[in-house]
């Protein structure tokens, strides 16, 4: 035991504390509120493997090998880690700092690690958070009740036809909650499986069923607040479809993740060279379809471009993708 490590500082702490020697992680100190983390009393002299062999494959050794092998602190919030208790497993949550310990000659001897448990406000966090996705989504749910009542109530065709787009762009939302309900990070919504929901459902729900879409996108993740403006532009996309084109248009949608964080989405209508935009280019359309996509679009920090030739159109989609929640939100129309 390294003489400058003053262990009896940790042995009162409240935070679970141990100190782990050589590059099998062997028990050398820990404190009580490390045993009762793990459910162990006699760690000493014994391997973190063969303590808690359930850590095996987990992150939790591969950082401490990392840490041993670099000579590197490393510092990470919310690590999960699945440790058994008794005759069970549980799920735990943990903010974790590992410090290397070094010899009289700078070599890595051990590693110094402390862990708060962070599961009881994770998984509150997560309660709270499942709560308000639901009551979202019910809201939505109760808006759109709301606009078909108001359109039984309409003799006009063309009023009825308006409300029952904007009953789709909230349904359009309310699919992307769908998709945040299955996510713990909100910087971590499916893209594929976004386009794929979006298209299937919006063309079947359209009644273009002769329609053919390929979604032939590599999976990647956005944050929420680039999601449903994406998701929402797509919507007037398949809109669009139904609108301008023939029921018998293909639609294949891919990507380009080459050069990430920025990313190219391709949707491409095969519909004899028409051009579901108007004769003039997007940002020059006076449709409201038009419009609205260049909103989202200066949401979403896209921007847009869209080729025609004699057989296809091919709508690109070019933006960052951002990690941090939050930084698409910051363009408002006044």
């Amino acid at each position: 035991m390294n003489q400058f490590i003053p262990k009896e500082i940790f042995t009162n702490s409240p935070l679970p504390v141990c100190i782990l020697e050589g590059p099998d992680h062997v028990y050398t100190f820990s404190n009580s509120a490390y045993d009762h983390l793990i459910n162990s009393c006699d760690l000493m002299s014994r391997s973190v493997k063969e303590v808690s062999p359930e850590l095996i494959g987990q992150k939790f050794i591969s950082t401490l090998n990392e840490v041993y092998a670099t000579g590197e602190a490393y510092h990470n919030k919310e690590v999960q880690l699945l440790i058994k208790a008794e005759d069970a497993y549980k799920h735990l949550f943990i903010d974790i700092s590992c410090y290397p310990l070094l010899d009289g000659n700078k070599e890595v001897y051990g590693i110094f690690t402390q862990i708060h448990d962070t599961t009881e406000a994770v998984e509150l966090r997560n309660i709270l958070l499942m709560e308000l996705h639901h009551r979202v989504k019910n809201n939505l749910a109760f808006i759109i009740s709301l606009i078909q009542l108001q359109s039984n109530e309409l003799k006009d065709q063309q009023h009825q036809l308006i409300l029952t787009a904007a009953q789709k762009r909230i349904r359009t939302i309310a699919k992307v909650h769908d998709l945040i309900l299955n996510q713990q990070d909100l910087k971590k919504i499916p893209v594929q499986k976004l386009l794929w929901s979006l298209f299937d459902h919006g063309l079947n729900y359209f009644d273009t069923g002769q329609s053919m879409v390929t979604v032939d996108v590599d999976e990647f993740f956005i944050n929420v607040n680039q999601a449903i403006p994406l998701g929402l532009i797509c919507n007037e996309v398949i809109g669009l479809i139904k609108n301008r084109l023939d029921n018998d248009c293909s639609v294949s949608i891919n990507s380009d993740l080459s050069d990430l964080p920025s990313v190219e989405l391709f949707i491409t209508f095969k519909n004899a060279g028409k051009n579901p935009f108007g004769q003039n280019a997007l940002s020059e359309e006076k449709s409201f379809e038009a419009k609205l996509i260049n909103i989202l679009a200066m949401q979403l920090k896209a921007k847009i471009e869209t080729i025609t030739n004699n057989r296809s159109t091919t709508m690109n989609i070019r933006f960052t993708k951002a990690d941090v929640v939050g930084s698409a939100a910051g363009h408002f129309i006044e």
